[in-house]
């Protein structure tokens, strides 16, 4: 395998047909679509200005909102959904997504706290064996998505429901509580003054940085999510790639659902519920577009932010938690909408 060079001869082809394949020129667009498509509300920058509209306004309503307490309480909270938002952003921008997150970070809180409850002791065990559920889950996914050729929605929404019975078969619809209490300070603890979460949240997110923007292999997944066929014509085994892809999404949506069984200490049969979708909407809000290609783990960090205080705030100022859900899911409709209507001036253009 080799990157596009300009000195062979078929990878000047290859690049000219990728050139043939990129969006237009944002400025050759004008009024609105120019601005919505080279500075949409998909791109991490608008979304920051979103969040710190979002910041002012509720602290505004509510002057408890910018408390310490309340900054590290929405820290702890998002830094579950930032995690699995990091894996989501790998797979979204290889061109797909999982829909199996949610259940599998139950799952893994589960396996977790079942070798806890007899090993007291082996943490490295219990983290190792739920990571392990993770990676595999992401292994299935990917062998059915690259290999037998279904589609990731199919493949993902089948192991969501697959994982999530084989939960309620070990768990028998109960909760899993009764391991060691001191292991609540890797949900709820701090190092230093930083709260333990999102100390393993940050540092999730610095390795997915380095490795989606300064390795072979993060290249090789823009460029199969850019174009698929290019990639493969370039000598990149783009099967490998979303094996590889969805693998990596599946072992953080598994970190993330070890980070939240020691912040509830308990293993949840209905856990991770809806993770899925929000940690797709954070992706998408912080400027990685669903057709694949474009994007990155930073803006994913804002948009998992952007949802954090929207919830937060709307609690701080009395809206009713089905509200809050009403709400959270009108910003889906309207990441995923602006995400549409962008791609499609674009090739209308």
């Amino acid at each position: 395998m080799k990157v596009l060079d300009r000195n062979y001869p078929q990878d000047a082809e290859i690049s000219t047909a990728a050139a043939q394949t990129e969006e237009p020129d944002a400025g050759t667009q004008p009024g609105i679509f120019r601005t919505i498509h080279s500075r949409g509300l998909l791109k991490s920058g608008s979304t920051l200005l979103i969040l710190i509209a979002m910041i002012v306004t509720f602290s505004l309503l509510s002057p408890q909102f910018l408390s310490k307490a309340n900054i590290f309480n929405i820290f702890e909270q998002n830094a579950v959904l930032g995690i699995i938002a990091c894996g989501m952003a790998f797979m979204i921008i290889i061109g797909g997504f999982d829909l199996s997150v949610g259940s599998v970070a139950a799952l893994t809180g589960v396996v977790t706290a079942l070798i806890l409850q007899k090993y007291p002791g082996a943490l490295l065990l219990a983290v190792l064996a739920g990571l392990g559920v993770g990676a595999m889950a992401g292994l299935c996914n990917g062998l059915f998505i690259s290999k037998v050729g279904i589609n990731p929605f199919i493949t993902t929404l089948g192991m969501m429901v697959i994982i999530r019975g084989i939960v309620f078969v070990i768990t028998r619809g109960q909760s899993i509580y009764d391991f060691p209490s001191g292991y609540n300070a890797i949900g709820m603890g701090m190092y230093g003054y930083i709260p333990i979460p999102l100390t393993i949240w940050m540092l999730v997110v610095l390795f997915c940085y380095i490795l989606l923007k300064h390795t072979t292999f993060g290249q090789y997944v823009y460029a199969v999510g850019g174009n698929e066929k290019v990639a493969h014509l370039s000598g990149i085994n783009a099967d490998r790639m979303k094996i590889l892809a969805a693998m990596l999404c599946g072992a953080l949506a598994s970190l993330g659902g070890i980070v939240l069984l020691f912040r509830v200490m308990s293993a949840l049969p209905q856990a991770g519920n809806m993770y899925e979708l929000y940690a797709i909407a954070a992706t998408v809000l912080g400027g990685c577009a669903l057709g694949g290609g474009t994007g990155g783990v930073l803006g994913t960090v804002i948009g998992a932010l952007l949802l954090g205080v929207i919830i937060n705030g709307l609690h701080m100022v009395g809206v009713s938690a089905y509200w809050e859900a009403t709400i959270t899911g009108v910003i889906i409709l309207f990441a995923v909408s602006i995400d549409v209507v962008s791609q499609k001036l674009a090739s209308r253009s």
